[in-house]
């Protein structure tokens, strides 16, 4: 029994890399696929295959979550990025809709008083 080696990397570092990141993550997942289906045709036995197909799985479950990282790291880069482009561009953080919040003061203690 044998388990191929199909090697994850580690996270991109930019959105153009983390596409080609994103890309040959997808074909370690499509060749585990291809492992699978190949494992579930051969003539081991049960127990083999079990083990096989159950390895292959995880390690997809494993590759998926790469993904996901990778996917959202470029979302946080381009995000970064864009902030970093526009430098005038109102803060919206810490809100949910993106709109910034603002506090209005209710203290009239600070206007002059013109009347007296």
């Amino acid at each position: 029994m044998s388990i191929s080696g199909v090697s994850s990397s580690s996270s991109a570092a930019g959105t153009g890399q983390s596409a080609v990141n994103v890309a040959q993550l997808q074909k370690q997942i499509a060749q585990l696929q291809k492992e699978i289906q190949t494992e579930q045709n051969s003539k081991d036995d049960a127990k083999t295959k079990l083990q096989l197909v159950t390895a292959y799985q995880q390690q997809i479950v494993e590759l998926q979550q790469e993904i996901q990282q990778a996917q959202q790291q470029a979302a946080i880069k381009a995000s970064q990025t864009a902030s970093a482009a526009n430098p005038d561009a109102p803060d919206t953080t810490g809100s949910a809709d993106g709109r910034k919040r603002t506090e209005r003061s209710t203290d009239t203690s600070r206007y002059l008083d013109t009347q007296a």
